[in-house]
């Protein structure tokens, strides 16, 4: 173990100081000026970064699993362009992948790829509600009221939705035309 001097500010005595060896360069270890870590914490940074990069190689090009799809489309309701709600891809039929949603803005969705689901069957369930209040109301946080709005989709369109199709690189664009009877 080399041996650093480090000059007393007090003052003015050089004492020695245990040294330690880090990337070639021996560091006292209790007193290693700020500047010293920040180098030595960029240039960790940077190996441990070269060293994932290597490892996982580079950019998601190669990126392991099933491809996903851009899912986007209209939702109408009674010849209407939906305001607002929202859109949830449950799979079924087999379909073994994730869930996928979306905000429906203006009776526009879109779900990017990086989120979009897999190939297979998808039920597609319509939720939202109106700026309207319904007359009934619920009760959060003690004693305030909030006001329960109008569903936009009947319950055949939520849950219980018979919506289905069929998600792949040639059917991605869907839109809707729903009817509230």
């Amino acid at each position: 173990m080399s041996v650093i001097y480090e000059e007393s500010r007090t003052i003015g005595l050089r004492e020695p100081v245990a040294g330690l060896r880090v990337m070639g360069r021996t560091l006292p270890t209790p007193l290693i000026n700020v500047a010293t870590r920040r180098k030595l914490g960029f240039r960790a940074l940077l190996v441990v970064c070269a060293l994932q990069i290597a490892i996982t190689g580079v950019g998601c090009s190669g990126s392991s699993g099933p491809q996903r799809f851009d899912v986007s489309g209209t939702v109408k309701l009674d010849d209407k362009l939906v305001p607002k709600g929202v859109l949830t891809l449950v799979p079924t039929g087999g379909t073994q992948g994730p869930s996928a949603g979306s905000e429906i803005v203006d009776g526009k969705f879109h779900i990017p790829k990086i989120k979009g689901p897999v190939a297979g069957e998808y039920t597609f369930q319509f939720t939202g509600a109106s700026d309207i209040p319904s007359g009934e109301y619920v009760v959060i946080r003690g004693n305030i009221k909030e006001a329960l709005m109008v569903p936009v989709f009947p319950d055949k369109y939520g849950l219980a939705s018979t919506e289905t199709r069929k998600i792949g690189p040639d059917s991605t664009k869907f839109d809707f035309e729903l009817s509230s009877k």
